[in-house]
């Protein structure tokens, strides 16, 4: 009989170990990210990608973005908030206060603390740190832990790896949450992944520590080990500004947790999210593709350049590092209506002109002490010096028209501007005393003056051309403010009322019925 007990006992050993309790009041069951039998049980905040992904959770109407945002604990140890009765005001900290209102009429914020649990053999303690504040909101009847979240809309640059330093298009509305455990990992299935994107549910080590039962009170907060706090797009301020005149296309939806790090985590490297999101509700912009074609010098690390738009931001870049000879840069690359600059640099300052030299010399050696009197030969060069080949870059549309080029010894850097308008790139001239020429028709056969280039009201255009004509001003964007028709027997000078479109900087472009395109710049003030 002892024998059938000693071995249904050993049966039983493993199921009864699995059994330990593990709360924040009994430390038996729970298991260190160490292995240890002695350490701080830290919580791991995440934010779950699959929710940020799940278009029905993230709807889009013009002008807005709501977003769904769902941050679970998979670490060690819950997450506990607990509010003090010291509070903020501006700069100014009020202990063990109980005011209602700062001495401005706003809302005060109070000092938090993190509970942190510790294992000690089979006995849990904890000890408190201070970490941020909770501010009390009236209209929710509850308090919000302040920083808690942000999001923002952005778009990508595969040159720069953080992507908080990408684009901003959007920025959320909504800061502060009430951390809560709205529901476990194994409900919210796919929620919960850990480094390796594994779906983590009952799985988790320590699964349930907190007791799931944290909520919206000043003392209770947080989120417990295997549970997630959810906070859908219908809910306030769960939404970002899309700013009027954002084109349609691909975005990257860039959501943070914790971004000033108050929270002691078992890491802190993982608390940014990056969802790739698609607009479909905002502006169609009508874009064209462009080739970039650069037949580079002889040295052409020296050589750099960069595409910009009116803003100054720069949409596309490049340089000639493991590049020699010709080299199609940007192929198909699609840009939005509006104005842009190509603009090529050197860093030498000789342009993509350098200068290959062979030269025989002959002379006085000289050493440091050496005495030149006047009318000696120090040295002579030989007399064969020859320039290298210059190199030199087009580019071209879709349909292969040229819409600038450039090149040769332009010295330390080199602009062309052109527009997108209606899809189609509209070449902006250099200017000669006033006239601008077309670059794909040096035939003079079109002039074009506009003046004065700092206009109010009126705006009178100069042109020659034998042909019927269409002339629009067009701003920044690439959009066509106004439009007119002229025939070829019209008078060559004509009178625009700019008066009722904003002040800034503006174009008016002259295209021919032969397809010669003349712009030139003005500026309403």
């Amino acid at each position: 009989m002892r024998i059938h007990l000693s071995i249904l006992m050993t049966l039983l050993m493993p199921a009864l170990l699995f059994a330990q309790p593990c709360t924040v009041n009994d430390a038996r069951g729970c298991v260190c990210e160490d292995g240890s039998t002695d350490c701080y049980l830290l919580p791991n905040i995440k934010l779950s990608y699959d929710l940020l992904v799940d278009a029905a959770e993230n709807p889009e109407t013009p002008g807005l973005l709501r977003v769904s945002v769902s941050t679970p604990n998979v670490g060690h140890g819950p997450l506990r908030v607990i509010a003090t009765n010291d509070l903020v005001c501006g700069v100014d900290t009020f202990f063990n206060s109980s005011i209602t209102v700062c001495p401005d009429g706003s809302d005060p914020s109070q000092l938090v603390k993190q509970r942190v649990y510790r294992k000690q053999g089979d006995n849990m303690t904890y000890q408190d740190r201070w970490a941020g504040t909770m501010t009390y909101h009236p209209t929710h009847a509850h308090a919000h832990f302040d920083d808690w979240g942000v999001y923002s809309l952005r778009i990508p640059d595969p040159n720069e790896p953080n992507p908080l330093n990408w684009t901003m298009v959007g920025e959320g509305a909504k800061l502060g949450f009430c951390l809560m455990d709205y529901g476990t990992c194994e409900y919210y299935n796919g929620h919960c992944r850990d480094d390796n994107d594994n779906i983590l549910t009952t799985n988790l080590p320590n699964y349930g520590l907190g007791g799931g039962t944290y909520s919206c009170g000043v003392t209770n907060q947080g989120i417990s080990v295997g549970w997630t706090d959810v906070y859908y797009y219908y809910l306030d301020g769960m939404f970002i500004t899309i700013p009027a005149g954002v084109c349609n296309g691909d975005y990257a939806l860039v959501v943070q947790v914790d971004p000033h790090d108050v929270l002691l985590e078992e890491n802190e490297n993982d608390n940014l999210m990056v969802a790739p999101i698609t607009l479909t509700q905002q502006t169609n912009c009508v874009c064209a593709s462009l080739d970039l074609d650069i037949r580079f010098d002889g040295f052409p690390t020296q050589t750099n350049w960069e595409i910009t738009d009116a803003n100054g931001t720069v949409v596309a870049s490049g340089d000639g590092s493991g590049s020699i000879g010709n080299a199609n840069v940007i192929e198909n690359t699609c840009l939005p209506d509006g104005c842009y600059d190509l603009t090529f640099y050197d860093t030498v300052g000789n342009g993509m002109c350098p200068f290959q030299s062979a030269a025989n010399s002959s002379g006085t050696f000289i050493t440091p002490g050496t005495l030149i009197s006047s009318g000696s030969v120090v040295a002579s060069l030989g007399s064969v010096v020859t320039p290298g080949l210059c190199g030199s870059y087009s580019l071209y549309d879709a349909t292969g028209n040229l819409i600038v080029s450039g090149g040769g010894g332009f010295g330390a850097s080199q602009s062309n501007n052109f527009c997108m308008v209606n899809g189609v790139p509209q070449r902006i001239m250099p200017d000669t005393e006033g006239l601008g020429y077309d670059n794909k028709r040096m035939a003079n056969t079109s002039l074009l003056n506009v003046y004065p280039t700092l206009a109010s009201d009126r705006l009178t255009i100069h042109y020659n051309s034998s042909e019927d004509i269409e002339i629009n001003v067009i701003d920044i964007n690439g959009k066509i403010l106004q439009q007119y028709s002229r025939d070829k027997h019209a008078a060559s000078i004509t009178t625009l009322n700019i008066s009722n479109i904003p002040t800034g900087i503006y174009f008016i472009q002259i295209m021919t019925a032969n397809g010669v395109v003349m712009t030139e710049k003005f500026v309403k003030q």
